[in-house]
């Protein structure tokens, strides 16, 4: 158990974000191969398991949690990031001190070999990590983005009411079963699972965001960045018998993907749900301007509509549109 002290600071600096990003889920969905329980690993990370990068799954699932209990904290010093590219360049632009610091909290296995140097945050170490993720992430993640974010933005939805209604007494009272709050303290029984005694943590009056995550194994779990950030809450925001619904939502080797193209056929669907462009730009882990792009060309095809609100572009689906993404595929 881990137990977070809060301050008055603290509280006035507690937020809500829908995701840290496309970078931080691929981590967590990495490290979930170890730490996840029985039927928690998710189906895309399953198949990653068995597929042609299942070595350098196994690799990395070791190094980022040499424990089923420990999780290798690649994302909470960094911002976060609506695309992977952005997300990669925060973890090779991490100052050393700071790499090797995270790295030997968790390290207590042997490094892979291509993965020598990595330990001393050697730069050329950090290139290969990301190449790898990178190469999951087009595998596992990005198939999903559209899916993932419309789940996250919902879940989003839920804190902020949450916090409107209530502050943050009822944000964290009511944020998750196994997150307990009493002020000023945060009680989380499913996090410090390395020892049987109950860990204290102070935030130091940088205060903590409250992050729902896809791949996240278990939790709520906390991550101290211990360099003037706030803290970073993390836990699954979809229960373990919804997860396969989740996944029967995208449609990434269908027809629907060839003939638009898989960024433009994730694009529709995010529409689907109705969005800003920059909800889109966060669904299909683009940036705002080529969202802004694909959402034109889908509207010139007439499949999308598209209307000014202020300074908000709303998308929404035609019914050509509609009946495109909810024909019969094979």
């Amino acid at each position: 158990m881990i137990r977070i002290e809060f301050t008055a600071d603290d509280i006035a600096r507690t937020r809500v974000l829908p995701t840290l990003g496309p970078f931080a889920e691929t981590v967590l969905g990495v490290g979930s191969v170890r730490m996840a329980r029985p039927g928690r690993v998710s189906a895309p990370w399953q198949a990653a398991t068995r597929g042609r990068y299942a070595r350098a799954v196994a690799d990395l699932a070791g190094f980022f949690s040499p424990t089923p209990t420990v999780q290798l904290d690649l994302f909470s010093r960094i911002a976060p990031a609506a695309e992977f590219d952005e997300g990669a360049e925060g973890l090779l632009a991490m100052p050393d001190q700071a790499f090797r610091d995270e790295v030997e909290v968790t390290r207590c296995r042997t490094t892979p070999s291509w993965l020598r140097g990595i330990e001393r945050a050697e730069l050329p170490a950090r290139r290969r990590m990301v190449d790898v993720l990178e190469r999951l992430h087009r595998e596992t993640v990005l198939p999903h983005w559209a899916a993932i974010t419309t789940v996250l933005d919902a879940e989003r939805n839920r804190l902020q009411r949450l916090l409107v209604e209530g502050g943050v007494d009822r944000l964290l009272s009511s944020l998750h079963p196994l997150a307990r709050w009493s002020s000023p303290v945060l009680e989380l029984p499913a996090a410090g699972r390395w020892t049987s005694e109950p860990q204290w943590s102070r935030l130091g009056g940088a205060g903590l965001l409250v992050v729902p995550s896809v791949f996240c194994a278990f939790g709520p779990v906390p991550y101290f960045p211990y360099d003037g950030r706030p803290g970073v809450l993390l836990y699954p925001a979809v229960p373990a018998d919804e997860l396969a619904r989740l996944w029967a939502m995208t449609r990434s080797t269908t027809a629907l993907a060839v003939l638009l193209g898989r960024t433009r056929a994730a694009a529709l669907e995010a529409i689907q749900a109705g969005c800003t462009t920059t909800e889109l730009a966060r669904r299909i882990g683009v940036s705002p301007a080529s969202a802004s792009q694909h959402a034109t060309a889908l509207r010139d095809a007439g499949l999308v509509a598209s209307r000014r609100d202020r300074n908000r572009m709303l998308h929404s689906l035609t019914r050509l549109g509609l009946a495109l993404l909810e024909a019969p595929r094979s």
